[in-house]
């Protein structure tokens, strides 16, 4: 189901309920994207009690160090994340947020009252920017999915 631009892709399986709600970065100077023109994603796995991971994926940029990644949410900048890892692979680089208090603390709450998200890759990676406005709705509709109370 999308919310905005929000895709929520929730799935049944061994007794788990689980979505994972995405949303495309876009460049922020219009340029094409890297790679064979697969756009980057936000994605938030979402779990029960509300448990929250978080992905960025960049298709055909390589980075080899979280310090590189400074992340913003409308006007406020708060730099790379803490905690975060690095998985590069020959399809994309991706940034891992695992750190549940950091997520739910400090995160989440930036997302839901914000308007826009950007990440700067540094040493040339680029400026990207998604949309928050539907996050709200997909991440209601998540946890009523994982509680159970809708179906597939």
């Amino acid at each position: 189901a999308y919310f905005g631009d929000w895709l929520a892709d929730c799935i049944q399986g061994d007794g788990r309920n689980s979505c994972e709600l995405s949303v495309q970065l876009r460049r922020a100077d219009g340029q094409a994207v890297p790679g064979d023109g697969e756009a980057s994603t936000m994605t938030l796995v979402r779990r029960s009690s509300e448990r929250t991971t978080v992905v960025l994926r960049f298709p055909g940029i390589e980075v080899d160090s979280p310090e590189k990644f400074r992340w913003r949410v409308d006007g406020y900048g708060f730099g790379s994340i803490p905690g975060s890892t690095i998985r590069v692979d020959e399809s994309a680089t991706r940034q891992l947020l695992t750190e549940r208090r950091f997520i739910r603390d400090d995160l989440m709450p930036l997302l839901l009252g914000g308007t826009e998200v950007g990440v700067s890759i540094r040493d040339g990676g680029g400026d990207y920017q998604g949309t928050l406005i539907g996050l709200s709705r997909a991440l209601d509709f998540a946890d009523n999915f994982i509680a159970g109370n809708d179906d597939l």
